[in-house]
């Protein structure tokens, strides 16, 4: 099993964002949060033991939000405490942490090597001022280089940057070129990034990008050259030793990440803090193994109201079934024949476990047409073949 551990706070909102999160936070209200949320690791575990369940925990990812809000002095005495609380006395396989670059000081990568977290993820998203202040992003050009270079002197533990294509630009002018995008993979590449995650800028209903476009004070890129801005960087970051291995992440050999294929694989994983989001195992009323799906409701009402505040749900073997070839379509393993044989039983002898890239976006752009379904974490927005899948 896996833990994630959502932080519901940032220092501001990012236009394009639609996440679960509060700004304005006190160190008060951030104390009370990291409390609730180790308080949630102990119930959690007894729940497991109630259901005769004795979880194996091998990574965990603290994810927001922005947890490098966190202040440095309270990082070792909280990852200690949610430790104790999971019954976790060694070391974890891997320990993912997210910063925001204005985040990284010294101290703070100081005690997160002290914490033991062993792998950091940088939303820099762009290397443009003007790109980044059109996001909502407080940072700058020089604040995203000055972070690289911390990491290059004081890091010693593996890390990835996030980049994004397809940036706004202002009205009546040009969104992001391949020009400016080449440039953002040239800088970021001379700091030897072990691992990259390429994402292309989805316009979220209800956030402040949408807004501005919609208004017409932001003009956004087009569908075709967003996806083809991003499979020119794909194809840039192959060129110089990258593997791509899911629809936005791509590694050098070796660094692939070991918490996110947990989710994409539909193992178990644990979700702690106010909107996360957890697949687990519980009994049914016939004293039958069945996935549970945890939700966290958002930050006040989980504070308030403990086990209540979360969502529960037992999932049938046909919603399961579904969400297996969801998210092992979004790799570029494809699904596990053995994996689903362990899980489901009575499948088709001969199923077509992996994807083309034209039958992805086929796919992507009938699930996008369907009324009542919610693509928005399923759509790749990156491919510029369309085929008809019948």
């Amino acid at each position: 099993m896996s833990v994630y551990v959502h932080i519901p706070f940032c220092d501001y909102r990012c236009r394009y964002c639609n996440f679960v999160f509060e700004t304005g936070w006190s160190p008060a209200l951030l104390q009370k949060t990291l409390d609730a949320i180790v308080a949630e690791a102990s119930r959690e575990l007894e729940r497991c033991t109630r259901e005769g369940i004795e979880p194996r925990f091998h990574t965990l990812y603290l994810g927001g939000g922005t947890p490098g809000i966190i202040p440095p002095n309270q990082i070792v005495p909280f990852f200690s405490r949610l430790n104790d609380a999971l019954g976790v006395s060694g070391s974890w396989q891997e320990v993912g942490f997210e910063v925001n670059p204005e985040n990284v000081t010294p101290e703070l990568l100081a005690e997160l090597a002290e914490a033991g977290v062993n792998r950091l993820s940088v939303g820099l998203q762009s290397f443009s001022t003007e790109r980044l202040q059109l996001l909502g992003r407080w940072c700058t050009r020089e604040t995203n280089l000055r972070a690289l270079e911390l990491l290059s002197r004081h890091w010693r533990g593996s890390w990835s940057a996030d980049l994004m294509t397809g940036l706004p630009g202002e009205a009546g002018g040009q969104g992001q070129t391949w020009r400016e995008l080449k440039s953002d993979l040239e800088t970021l590449l001379a700091f030897e990034p072990p691992h990259v995650s390429l994402y292309s800028l989805i316009v979220e209903p209800e956030t402040a990008l949408h807004s501005l476009i919609s208004s017409k004070k932001l003009t956004a890129a087009s569908a075709p050259m967003q996806d083809q801005l991003w499979l020119s960087a794909k194809s840039h970051l192959e060129h110089h030793g990258f593997e791509w291995y899911e629809i936005s992440n791509f590694a050098r050999p070796g660094n692939r990440s070991l918490h996110n294929p947990v989710y994409w694989r539909m193992d178990h994983w644990m979700g702690l803090g106010p909107g996360a989001e957890g697949n687990l195992v519980a009994r049914d009323a016939k004293g039958e193994y069945r996935p549970l799906r945890t939700r966290n409701d958002r930050l006040f009402p989980w504070l308030t109201g403990g086990e209540s505040a979360r969502t529960e749900e037992l999932l049938t073997a046909p919603e399961y079934l579904l969400e297996h070839f969801l998210t092992g379509w979004r790799t570029s393993d494809g699904l596990s024949a053995t994996r689903l044989a362990q899980v489901f039983q009575n499948l088709p002898a001969h199923l077509e476990l992996c994807l083309t890239d034209d039958q992805r976006l086929a796919l992507n752009r009938h699930l996008e047409a369907l009324p009542d379904f919610e693509a928005a974490e399923l759509r790749p927005n990156w491919l510029v073949a369309l085929q008809d899948l019948s």
